[in-house]
């Protein structure tokens, strides 16, 4: 369709009618709503008859604070195309709040186009009183625009914060794996039909399963990711596949633990779109809100397998799963971690680790510290099956519980720094005493001096070993298992053919290998074991391991 005039006092102008309206202003304001935006412009342009209707332009819940809305762009499209030469909206506050862009709209790219513009509510009309867009009151009227949406934005984000802390969900969607209420938008229930597929992928990440292998068998077994089943349910179509970014963002989710976890992520204002990364400490969390679809024991431990960065080898990632090791095998020698690979050996391909160190930068760096999987493998399952067959000898677990009684560090430590208090005490009292002697000429000036330089001594060296004894407290506070904790896993164990990623996580804490191949296992508690296991020589090198 082209633009066509007679001439300008009688020309037909073909306009474009735009109304838009955001989603926190549909709850606000009727005066505003769409359709009355419409009938209001109706009702304009059949005063006029030069005035013809090309185009409505409907933006239903999208925000004034950006231009990037998808009927206003159609508009901007069919202005290139020539189909139409006038825009006409209510007010500038339905053209647009972000008052830079409108402003450039108004002054620069609608002039250059030749497009005529009209906003009723301001009587702005650029065919007839083209010297009004030149008035300071425009570009002041879309400065006011943009401020409204400034205050509009702090205030939108204080409620959202005030219903987080509530423990209120105000998410636009629900997390995969959730529904929100039908009785109360703001409160979470478990979606029976997606429950299992989280489930799922935590079990099988745990055990051992990379991202990507996850993520493929998903997509093997035909289900839908999270954004095909959403489309799905609202009658669109979406093509989305299960990726290794998408099964990692389901992993990292707290919110499946049943706690609410909101504000991990944030916009400085109402300008900026792109989300930025909040810290940690700022997070709102409100404990026991919803059913949990995931233990938070499986949440800790899927985020300590995360946190060890583990990925097969970069040149057979597509078919190398990560070791059931991956992340706790380390060089004795200079500390790094040790990668998988695989390799010829007597004729077969087997899996093994290397030390990093040596991968890239050569033998001058450090020796292969090469160790089969395999090795690695039965060291430890053998090392475990032994601690489970210790934990269930009564006749040890006496003794232990009766060193534990006797040696306990902690007590042992806490007697010490009593006892330097005491004495830190008694000093203090023979200073004092000390001074009083002097000042009666009971002992004279070299003796007083002599004997306090040593009290002092002494003093000092009190408040050195309480400092040690307090670091040796926090130190033994945070040890990772506690004991009996730690024989329950090994208890567990006995359920067990094989080794299992969780009692791995749970238990080990890094393996060491020596350049001389020897293995050394780090558990993450206080072995109970070591000074007991010569009292058992016998009975360990009877021990038969099935």
């Amino acid at each position: 369709m082209q633009i066509s005039s007679i001439n300008n006092s009688h020309r037909i102008w073909n306009v474009a009618v735009y109304v838009r309206i955001s989603e926190t202003e549909r709850d606000k304001s009727e005066s505003d709503s769409i359709s009355n935006q419409k009938r209001y412009i109706q009702k304009f342009i059949d005063k006029d008859e030069t005035l013809n209707i090309s185009q409505v332009y409907s933006d239903d819940g999208a925000s004034g604070g950006n231009f990037n809305r998808p009927a206003f762009n159609n508009m901007i499209a069919d202005i290139e195309k020539g189909i139409i030469d006038c825009v006409i909206v209510k007010d500038l506050s339905r053209f647009g709040r972000e008052h830079i862009q409108a402003d450039n709209y108004m002054e620069i790219y609608f002039p250059s186009k030749k497009i005529r513009f009209i906003s009723i509510g301001e009587h702005i009309d650029s065919f007839k009183n083209p010297e009004r867009m030149e008035n300071i009151d425009i570009p002041f009227t879309n400065l006011i625009n943009g401020h409204y949406l400034t205050q509009v934005s702090i205030s939108t984000k204080s409620s959202l914060q005030i219903k987080q802390k509530e423990g209120k969900y105000v998410g636009s969607k629900a997390p995969y794996g959730y529904l929100k209420s039908p009785y109360d938008k703001h409160k979470l229930i478990i979606n029976d039909e997606v429950k299992d597929i989280v489930q799922r992928i935590f079990e099988d990440y745990i055990r051992g399963s990379s991202l990507k292998v996850v993520a493929k068998s998903l997509n093997d077994d035909n289900i839908s990711s999270p954004a095909k089943y959403r489309a799905g349910k609202s009658g669109k179509h979406n093509d989305n596949k299960w990726i290794s970014s998408t099964v990692s963002k389901i992993l990292n989710q707290p919110i499946y633990t049943g706690d609410m976890v909101q504000g991990r992520t944030y916009s400085p204002n109402h300008k900026v779109k792109k989300r930025m990364i909040q810290s940690k400490d700022k997070w709102i969390t409100v404990a026991n809100t919803h059913e949990a679809i995931i233990t938070k024991d499986k949440y800790e431990l899927v985020q300590e397998i995360l946190s060890r960065d583990i990925k097969p080898p970069r040149q057979k990632r597509e078919k190398t799963a990560p070791s059931i090791l991956a992340g706790y095998v380390y060089c004795n020698e200079c500390g790094k971690k040790m990668i998988k690979g695989s390799a010829n050996y007597k004729g077969k391909r087997v899996n093994r680790f290397i030390c990093s160190t040596y991968k890239k930068n050569g033998s001058k760096a450090c020796s292969s510290h090469y160790v089969q999987e395999k090795t690695l493998i039965d060291v430890l399952y053998e090392t475990i099956c032994l601690y489970t067959w210790l934990v269930t000898d009564d006749v040890l677990i006496k003794k232990i519980e009766k060193n534990r009684a006797k040696d306990n560090i902690s007590s042992f430590f806490m007697s010490k720094f009593k006892k330097a208090e005491r004495e830190i005490s008694e000093l203090k009292m023979i200073r004092q005493g000390l001074y009083k002697d002097y000042k009666l000429d009971i002992i004279d000036s070299t003796e007083y001096t002599d004997m306090k330089t040593g009290f002092e001594r002494q003093y000092n060296e009190l408040l050195k070993e309480i400092d040690m004894i307090n670091k040796k407290l926090v130190l033994e506070k945070d040890k990772k298992v506690p004991i009996d904790e730690m024989f329950e896993y090994f208890k567990e164990f006995r359920k067990f053919k094989e080794l299992d990623r969780s009692l791995i996580v749970n238990l080990v804490d890094r393996i060491n290998v020596g350049e001389n191949h020897n293995i050394i296992i780090d558990f993450t508690f206080k072995d109970p074991f070591k000074d007991l296991l010569k009292d058992y020589k016998k009975d360990v090198a009877n021990l038969q391991i099935e």
